[in-house]
């Protein structure tokens, strides 16, 4: 995560150096998404919010897989669904993703391919606060 795009209550503080985004008491909804690629080798990927402040899962993806051979490629994006949070101190968040190994030649985080021109998009959380 390396850009805030829309937050005209100014509810969330954002830190792009370390990936993270911290939110004042309150109860919220968060939902968070990561795109995956892989080419020729089959991959699992899974994905969850992480409550920094207190070391705890506050929401998780369902496991996603790309099963694929040869030159077989393709990009998925793997979801955590809307997890409602509540907060009665500040608290730091962070989105993390696991992937099945480490084999990067061909299989990572994010897009492959060349996108052009176009500003890429590989992680997204959508924050909304309930009160």
């Amino acid at each position: 995560m390396n850009v805030e795009s829309y937050d005209p209550d100014a509810i969330v503080s954002f830190d792009d150096q370390n990936d993270r985004f911290t939110l004042e008491p309150g109860t919220y909804m968060i939902e968070a998404g990561q795109t995956f690629s892989s080419q020729g080798q089959g991959q699992s990927f899974t994905g969850r919010l992480w409550n920094v402040s207190d070391g705890t899962i506050a929401g998780i993806s369902l496991a996603a897989r790309l099963a694929m051979t040869g030159s077989e490629s393709a990009t998925v994006t793997s979801s955590i669904p809307p997890s409602l949070v509540s907060l009665s101190d500040t608290k730091t968040f962070e989105i993390q993703y696991f992937a099945q190994s480490t084999w990067s030649s061909s299989a990572a985080l994010g897009f492959w391919g060349e996108s052009g021109a176009n500003v890429d998009r590989f992680v997204y959380v959508y924050i909304r606060k309930l009160n």
